[in-house]
């Protein structure tokens, strides 16, 4: 009893999206991230087969596959390190994240328990970084007749506003 309470408290506070999910793919834990990253609450998904709430159509054929798997040995496409997928929310909008799942033996058959986080702002981060480094070694190639490397038109700040710079 203490233990699922602390279960409870841990799921309800975390700031992944935490899915428990039954041998027949149905939702048994839906925590209140899952609820802020997909849009369905905790009542609206319970009892539901996972891949009709929060995988997009082209990937259902894939997961039914490997839970087809999972169910036997345990172990699948999905279990293990990290990786990144696709979900689908509830207004049907797509949602990059990050799953991490492994496998749990509850009264003989095997639950799938899922962490999700939400990617988005990250591949965001990690896109403009790639396009600043891309603009950078492209302004680096760019030189003068004499050999020099030509002056970029967005100088930094600290470089557009020193004293040298006044010249």
């Amino acid at each position: 009893r203490e233990r699922e309470e602390v279960f409870r408290s841990i799921s309800a506070t975390a700031q992944d999206g935490i899915i428990m999910i039954d041998p027949d793919a149905r939702v048994t834990v839906w925590n209140d991230a899952a609820e802020r990253m997909f849009g369905y609450t905790r009542e609206e998904a319970q009892g539901q087969a996972l891949y009709a709430l929060i995988l997009p159509e082209e990937h259902e054929p894939g997961f039914l596959s490997g839970f087809a798997q999972f169910r036997v040995t345990g172990e699948g496409p999905f279990v293990g390190p990290a990786q990144q997928i696709f979900g689908r929310r509830k207004d049907g909008t797509r949602i990059p994240v990050e799953l991490s799942a492994s496998a749990v033996r509850v009264r003989g058959g095997c639950h799938a328990v899922g962490s999700l986080r939400a990617i988005t702002d990250r591949l965001e981060v990690e896109e403009a970084r790639v396009k600043a480094t891309e603009a950078h070694e492209e302004a680096n190639t760019e030189l003068q007749p004499s050999g020099e490397r030509a002056h970029s038109r967005a100088q930094p700040a600290a470089v557009a506003h020193s004293p040298e710079s006044q010249l």
